[in-house]
C-alpha cells in the first residue's frame, strides 16, 4: 500500500529541496505549486500523503490546511512549520507533533531528510494499521 506523496510549497527552492530530501529517502513525489492543484491531484487518489510548507508568508498553505480537512479528510497530512523546529501529523483520526533534533536539515528552515522520511514512513504505518484496527463506536 504505497501512498501517492504530494508536496505543496509556493516556493520553488524549498520544492526542489523538499523532492531531492524524498526521493533520496526513497519516496516517489509530486511538487505542486498551487493548492487547487493539490487539490485536483487528491480526487481518486486512494491513499495520499500531503506534505504543507506552512512557512510561506501568504495564507495559501493554511486555508489548503482547512481545505484537506473537509473535502479530503482521510488523506494525511505533515505540515513544515515556520523555523523546521516541529512537524505536525494528521491522518484524520490522529494528530501528533514533534520537535526536531537540534542539527538541521541541508536549509535551516528545513527538518533533516531523516526526521521529514521518519514523519512519513509513520504516517504510512498508521494508514497499514487503520486498515487492521476495528471501527470503534460505531453502530
Amino acid at each position: 500500500m504505497t501512498p501517492t506523496l504530494l508536496v505543496h510549497s509556493r516556493q520553488e527552492p524549498a520544492r526542489r529541496l523538499l523532492r531531492l530530501m524524498l526521493e533520496g529517502a526513497g519516496f516517489g513525489c509530486r511538487v505542486l505549486a498551487d493548492g487547487d492543484a493539490v487539490l485536483d491531484a487528491l480526487e481518486g487518489a486512494g491513499l495520499a500523503v500531503v506534505v504543507v510548507d506552512a512557512r510561506d508568508p501568504d495564507e495559501e498553505g493554511l486555508l489548503l490546511l482547512g481545505l484537506l480537512g473537509r473535502r479530503f479528510p482521510t488523506a494525511m497530512r505533515l505540515v513544515l512549520h515556520v523555523g523546521g523546529a516541529r512537524l505536525h501529523t494528521a491522518t484524520g483520526s490522529e494528530e501528533r507533533s514533534w520537535e526536531t533534533s537540534e542539527v538541521l536539515g541541508p536549509s535551516p528552515a528545513l527538518p533533516s531528510a531523516e526526521e521529514l522520511a521518519h514523519a512519513v514512513r509513520h504516517l504510512c504505518a498508521q494508514a497499514q494499521l487503520a486498515v487492521l484496527r476495528p471501527t470503534v463506536g460505531l453502530a
